[in-house]
């Protein structure tokens, strides 16, 4: 039942009604056709996300495959000075004169033999030369991986056994990250800074930190110093930090470490 006091009267139209159904249908396709355009203006934000997601991945890898044509042109080069012309390359040769994205792993399956391999006296000027141009014209992103891939070589060499070898790759990291302490030149990471990799050892290897503060005392950086400095000594504090905690290193590389970097073994 209805009273004549629960109706409205619409001046404008004319209507009597109780429920002004047409007002709550006009209500309903207007909060609709918002939700519409909401949703039509997300998926246009997606979609535009998504095209910038992938000119940039499309960007970043044409940049990576640039430097790894950079680098495969350097290594003819390299051959090509040390006279090791295709009749005369040894399997190492032959990984590194077609450099790719794959030749980090294929070194470690060529030294991860059973029998190991050993260098012949044209993969040692190879390394030799390589890794002096190398270390001394490279750039951010461009040839980074080549110079990664001559050291672990030379790492892998020192090492000698397969099992070792193995080992190795279990602690590549933290190995790459002393090394680029030891060059005083990033090794094994897309940074353009030592103080961006000492960053990722506080607190990303704190197990292994301790060698890496070894490494710093043994081969002090002002450069480093300095980085930090302008940073507001960000470094300076991760590292008092890391000593505040009191964490156990982890020592159970240490065979690997000993033959890789023995003066930081010295120091003790």
């Amino acid at each position: 039942m209805v009273d004549l006091h629960d109706l409205t009267f619409d001046n404008a139209t004319y209507k009597v009604f109780f429920f002004d159904v047409e007002g709550a249908v006009k209500a309903i396709k207007q909060e609709i056709d918002e939700e519409e355009r909401t949703e039509t203006q997300r998926q246009r934000d997606l979609a535009a996300r998504q095209q910038t997601y992938e000119q940039r991945q499309q960007a970043y890898e044409e940049q990576l495959e640039e430097g790894v044509s950079l680098a495969r042109l350097s290594v003819h080069q390299t051959l090509n000075e040390i006279d090791a012309y295709p009749e005369r390359r040894s399997p190492l040769l032959r990984e590194f004169a077609v450099f790719s994205h794959e030749t980090e792993r294929n070194l470690f399956d060529l030294f991860g033999q059973e029998q190991g391999y050993q260098l012949t006296d044209l993969d040692k000027s190879f390394l030799r030369l390589a890794f002096e141009q190398e270390r001394a014209n490279r750039s951010h992103l461009e040839r980074n991986d080549l110079l990664t891939c001559l050291c672990l070589v030379t790492c892998l060499t020192k090492l000698k056994t397969s099992q070792k070898a193995h080992r190795l790759k279990k602690v590549q990291g933290p190995v790459l990250a002393l090394l680029s302490i030891k060059l005083n030149c990033v090794v094994g990471q897309k940074f353009s800074k030592l103080i961006q990799v000492a960053h990722t050892v506080f607190p990303g290897k704190e197990t292994y930190s301790h060698l890496f503060l070894q490494a710093l005392e043994h081969w002090p950086n002002t450069a480093l110093i300095q980085q930090d400095a302008h940073s507001g000594g960000k470094l300076a504090k991760k590292i008092a930090a890391f000593k505040q905690k009191n964490i156990q290193p982890d020592h159970s590389y240490d065979d690997v470490f000993k033959i890789l970097f023995p003066e930081l073994f010295d120091l003790k």
